[in-house]
């Protein structure tokens, strides 16, 4: 039974956590026992951050057959190189294909229809942290309502020549401060990342906010989450795709005045 009293309490704690730029140590009584409210809470945090309707979507490889989609802020888009100079907790980041749409795709279309709406196929870095301090104990559909823990995208480079690439046998490649930390081959999880992206145009229209001509929706990442630090700068490359480039400057602290 989906829980009003607890959807509210999340959505204003998550919404305090945004503009403080603070993670909160979360009661488990505003736990979540119910994928409907994490979605409300998602929607909830995303109109009192921003009037614009979203544009970009994150949707999770299935985890025991259940994916789960998030609508990211307008304000955590970037364009590569990116810099995202703060986060509430850091977590790391993550290296991924998105693809972008040219048009409006039919929400109940066969997937080839839906990916003949397809314009481009594009690598992302997402940055990823976390509203909540004690993140580990949270439970998954907690972390949902939490935009999946997202904290920013940095667009990179990509191609309109997709339909030749082989995404079972794709490489990637993550470097942090010029150090390869990751190299893999048809390393996404699903293994089929389109079949994500395909999956995403039902669950939007169902949802109320349809995908439209020029959205993202991003499938997961290759690579696991690597942590990073302040000050450490990520490039993810896709062979035959493109790559893309996201620094955390470490801010330093002005000296207290005597």
């Amino acid at each position: 039974m989906i829980d009003k009293k607890r959807i509210r309490g999340l959505s204003e704690l998550l919404l305090e956590a945004h503009y403080a730029g603070t993670a909160i140590q979360l009661d488990p009584a505003l736990f979540l026992e119910d994928a409907n409210e994490a979605y409300w809470v998602q929607e909830v945090v995303l109109r009192g951050l921003d009037s614009r309707r979203p544009i970009s979507w994150k949707v999770s490889p299935p985890r025991e057959g259940v994916s789960f989609g998030s609508p990211t802020p307008f304000k955590t888009l970037q364009v590569s190189p990116a810099v995202f100079p703060g986060a509430n907790r850091l977590l790391g980041v993550e290296a991924e294909v998105a693809f972008r749409f040219g048009r409006a795709p039919q929400h109940d279309g066969e997937r080839a229809e839906i990916e003949d709406a397809i314009d481009e196929a594009f690598v992302l870095i997402e940055l990823c942290e976390s509203r909540f301090m004690n993140w580990d104990e949270v439970p998954v559909l907690t972390r949902v309502a939490d935009f999946q823990s997202h904290g920013g995208f940095a667009l990179g480079s990509g191609t309109r020549d997709w339909r030749g690439i082989d995404f079972s046998r794709q490489a990637v490649e993550l470097l942090v401060n010029g150090k390869q930390v990751a190299a893999n081959q048809g390393s996404h999880p699903s293994g089929d990342p389109l079949a994500l992206a395909v999956w995403a145009v039902a669950h939007c229209h169902g949802r109320g906010m349809p995908i439209a001509a020029g959205d993202i929706v991003t499938a997961g990442t290759w690579t696991g989450m690597t942590k990073i630090d302040w000050g450490d700068e990520v490039i993810a490359r896709f062979p035959g795709i493109g790559e893309s480039t996201l620094a955390m400057p470490r801010v330093e602290m002005p000296a207290d005045v005597a």
